[in-house]
């Protein structure tokens, strides 16, 4: 339990924190959307109503058993849906169980109560007249069909009503006994007519809800006696979501029962024998988590969130966070705990790797604290098994300073230069920058396309990531076999074959550093490497550029743009690298007569025959003229290779400008 003493210790701290603005949810309140705004007087007299076009959302009041409903008669204790508040939604032709009694017995107890409200005193004296639904109706707010019933689908007649822009659909079908209805109250008291907006209102059901008696236990959270809860709220990452991540209605069915011999009888007298969870505690834990996974600091990908935080509310990097580097971060100061990179043009210096890490290293000392700080990050991972469970696929609690020592690890160990996305580029962004692949990059490079239709697959590199990222262990040894293999395939697009070599890259670098490789993976082009997979993609980087060289001189032919032949026969490339590679050299003889014909080209067949030549005299006699399939090394000299060439063209003449751009 303890992620929930966690979580409710943050809860307790963020009240108490003068510096942020938006507090976690009141204890024994909800986040709702709701679809209309009804005003009316301090006597109960209904004034006018408004549904916006889009839902808008509310903090209001809940029970336990609202809080965590799904189905079944659980009002909520003041504003809630048509079918709870309405008297007359029956009379309506509601599609849905009507509880207005449950609704109306509710809202009277408070309002006889010592903790009563104004606003709650007029609501109840509104609903009591029980022709919420004939109101509604008179403005246009609520549509009926030809034979006065509640419309399910708007003909010609109705025109443009906001309230079926908001509610959500059913197979086509919108009922409209499921619209949630907002109080304001308006009188010359009151400056503010927004109930959900009334601090006092709200205090006001704490109180009352403070009154009330339940079940004493043994709390698993605090290990304290107290009153112990019997629901668990849901709605934790969006208004909408109904999963929990602590459910126990197994009285029938014996569902996970196992060795616990819970009944009604015996859990509504001493709580339940599994897990026994104070009221306070469990709602100040699911409040403190709504709140940090709406506070736009959370990574979320479909059901999955990851978030991390401390306690303090000094904001950590988060695990998922993309720290992009192009020439240099701004040194942090101690004293400001969340550094922004500095961005500027990248700059492709020989010497690049060792920049970026120092660069890295002075951002990251923003986030050092001095030894006696004792601060602890807290890492968690929420997921739904089923709708209606959610799971915590991984937490883990650990020091400041370890967690952003292992953070920096990542971003270190698996930099490499990544291609720019085609907006970026566009804005005037480098086409490469130095950094550490985000998960939606691996993610895209291990799946491509197939990821658009499956979210499972994302959120299971996520998870597979995470460890790696935060307790600095080795990537698996699949995700680089399956992201080289993608690399090699087939890829329609030029930039996605850019992008999967990139990728790949990055993760055999990262895996060589985790596992102790012998081979010293550097950022720049390694002219003494004889590794036989290295020399095999820089002689494949040559043939490359001089067939787009030739193709890029015929600015106005038909064929400019065509893929090259190294790039037609990439995948064969990489299982019969010798008798491909001949294969290529014999494609581009007719570009290499082509230029040498050229005066103005003649540096590129040049340039060219020299480079092939110093990469097979590095080789051994017979490592070249086998055709043993090529690792992930073949890719590192094929894309080092590349850049090189690329940024060594400023070295020649003017004819440079009709040179091939990177």
């Amino acid at each position: 339990m303890s992620w929930l003493a966690r979580l409710e210790e943050t809860y307790e701290a963020a009240l108490c924190n003068d510096q942020i603005e938006e507090k976690p949810i009141p204890i024994n309140h909800s986040i709702q959307n709701s679809h209309i705004q009804v005003t009316i007087d301090g006597d109960g007299n209904f004034l006018h109503a408004y549904a916006p076009d889009k839902a808008e959302q509310i903090v209001l009041p809940t029970t336990e058993q609202s809080a965590g409903r799904s189905s079944g008669a659980a009002p909520h204790p003041f504003a809630d849906k048509l079918q709870y508040v309405a008297a007359d939604y029956p009379d309506f032709g509601g599609a849905k169980a009507g509880y207005f009694d449950f609704y109306h017995e509710q809202l009277t107890a408070w309002a006889k109560s010592n903790s009563t409200h104004s606003a709650v005193q007029a609501v109840l004296k509104y609903v009591s007249k029980r022709n919420v639904i004939a109101d509604l109706v008179s403005v246009g707010i609520v549509v009926l069909d030809n034979e006065g019933l509640l419309a399910t689908q708007l003909s010609e007649s109705h025109g443009n009503k906001p309230l079926f822009k908001s509610l959500p659909k059913t197979k086509g079908v919108t009922e409209q006994g499921g619209a949630l209805v907002a109080w304001r109250i308006d009188t010359p008291q009151v400056d503010q007519p927004d109930t959900w907006h009334m601090p006092d209102l709200q205090q006001a059901w704490i109180e009352y809800q403070s009154q009330m008696k339940g079940v004493t236990a043994l709390c698993y959270a605090t290990g304290m006696d107290t009153t112990v809860a019997s629901n668990h709220p849901a709605k934790i990452r969006h208004s909408g979501d109904k999963a929990k991540l602590i459910s126990a209605n197994d009285f029938s069915g014996f569902v996970f029962r196992g060795r616990f011999t819970d009944s009604q009888i015996s859990a509504s007298e001493n709580g339940l024998q599994g897990a026994s969870v104070g009221q306070l505690s469990t709602q100040k834990a699911h409040n403190a988590l709504q709140w940090l996974l709406t506070r736009k600091q959370a990574y979320r990908s479909g059901d999955l969130a990851v978030v991390a935080w401390a306690v303090s509310d000094v904001p950590p990097i988060q695990p998922c966070d993309d720290l992009t580097e192009d020439n240099a971060w701004v040194e942090a100061d101690p004293d400001q705990p969340l550094p922004q990179p500095t961005l500027s043009e990248s700059n492709q210096a020989a010497d690049a790797g060792r920049r970026y890490s120092n660069s890295l290293q002075k951002y990251m000392q923003g986030f050092q604290r001095d030894t006696g700080y004792d601060e602890t990050i807290t890492l968690m991972v929420i997921d739904s098994a089923t709708p209606g469970r959610m799971s915590i696929a991984y937490y883990r609690d650990t020091h400041w300073n370890d967690y952003h020592n292992r953070i920096a690890a990542w971003h270190r160990d698996f930099a490499w230069y990544l291609r720019s996305s085609a907006a970026a580029i566009k804005a005037g962004s480098a086409p490469y920058q130095i950094r550490a692949p985000s998960v939606y990059d691996v993610s895209t490079a291990l799946y491509g396309d197939t990821l658009k239709s499956n979210d499972k697959l994302k959120q299971q590199v996520v998870s597979r990531l995470l460890p790696v990222i935060v307790e600095q262990q080795s990537v698996p040894s699949d995700m680089v076999q399956r992201a080289f293999l993608r690399a090699c395939g087939y890829h329609q697009e030029k930039w996605q074959r850019q992008h999967a070599i990139c990728i790949a890259c990055a993760l055999y670098k990262g895996h060589c550093a985790r596992k102790n490789k012998p081979e010293d993976i550097k950022m720049e082009l390694d002219r003494s490497n004889t590794n036989r997979d290295y020399l095999f993609g820089r002689l494949l980087a040559y043939v490359d550029w001089l067939e787009k060289t030739a193709l890029k001189r015929r600015k106005n032919g038909a064929d400019s743009n065509r893929a090259t032949h190294a790039m037609k026969h990439w995948s064969r490339f990489s299982s019969q690298p010798a008798t491909t590679y001949q294969f290529i050299r014999n494609r581009i003889q007719p570009y290499l007569v082509e230029l040498t014909a050229q005066e103005k080209w003649w540096w590129a067949v040049e340039k060219f025959n020299r480079g092939c030549q110093e990469i097979i005299g590095l080789g051994h006699e017979d490592e070249l003229i086998t055709n043993k399939k090529l690792g992930p090394g073949f890719l590192l000299g094929y894309h080092l290779q590349t850049q090189d060439i690329y940024r060594s063209k400023e070295e020649r003449s003017a004819t440079t400008e009709d040179e091939v751009s990177a």
